[in-house]
């Protein structure tokens, strides 16, 4: 919800430009600082080569590679309000904060040891983040990325031992209600965190039995409708963030097909379109 919007050509040539160059031994003349906004501006991950590429988006032009060391497998990236920032973590667990304006990491955190998944809050305060391990949900300032508070997912019953639930998925829905959901991927539940309670961060919802493997999420324009893939069955779980949170009514799963693994979906307007594995 909050990227800054893309050409999607641009995206595609400019992915196929990543290919092409990929590499950790090319480099890129550094060009002046900007004196533009950032809503023109391009971010491609480089997952293996542990880095990100800054791209123009007028004349597709590399800006600069910005290394990430001690990231493994970069991934989950979430932008500022205003597209001046770029969150993104390692599933090793390494946070890092990017200014696209000045392409350098100003700060890093550590949030666990094998981490997924990313959000960030409507006001651009307040950064989400899961955890595979420990089963967690991280609050971070995202000034600083200090931590705030962490959420331990419930405790589920997992391979004959109890442990926390691993955070599948983190996900800013309800527009102006400004609510994240977490979703706990062993344990089926979706938790509600109202971000207007803030620095509290209360929970005021716990929805169980989404899913047997519940992992990606998507939102529809707007935030109203949060929908949940369940990678053991053949169903998406799908709540309405203005009726199901308020109303305790029971969200809706809806079947995609014969074949299981559903994956992410994209929304234009009330239509979704779901990815099937």
């Amino acid at each position: 919800m909050k990227t800054p919007i893309i050409n999607l050509f641009n995206c595609f040539v400019a992915l196929i430009m990543s290919a092409l160059t990929a590499g950790p031994n090319i480099s890129y003349a550094d060009k002046e600082p900007f004196t533009y906004g950032t809503g023109n501006l391009m971010v491609v991950v480089e997952r293996d080569n542990k880095s990100i590429l800054v791209i123009d988006g007028t004349d597709l032009e590399v800006i600069k590679r910005i290394s990430l060391p001690n990231a493994t497998q970069p991934h989950a990236p979430v932008f500022s309000p205003d597209g001046r920032y770029y969150y993104l973590m390692g599933r090793n667990g390494y946070f890092a904060k990017v200014d696209l304006l000045a392409q350098k990491i100003i700060a890093e955190q550590t949030i666990g040891t094998d981490s997924r998944g990313s959000a960030i809050s409507m006001n651009g305060q307040y950064i989400f983040a899961g955890n595979y391990s420990p089963g967690s949900a991280v609050i971070m300032d995202a000034r600083d990325l200090k931590i705030l508070k962490r959420i331990e997912g419930p405790e589920t019953l997992v391979g004959g031992k109890i442990r926390a639930s691993r955070c599948a998925s983190i996900t800013d829905i309800g527009g102006v209600k400004d609510l994240m959901a977490l979703a706990w991927k062993d344990a089926g539940q979706v938790w509600i965190v109202d971000m207007k309670t803030a620095p509290e961060f209360k929970i005021i919802k716990k929805f169980k039995g989404a899913g047997a493997d519940i992992h990606d999420a998507s939102v529809s324009d707007g935030g109203r409708y949060y929908m949940l893939a369940d990678h053991k069955g053949n169903h998406v779980w799908i709540l309405d963030a203005y009726k199901d949170i308020v109303n305790d009514s029971t969200a809706y799963k809806g079947s995609i097909g014969t074949d299981p693994l559903p994956h992410t979906s994209v929304c234009w307007g009330e239509i979704c379109f779901e990815t099937n594995g």
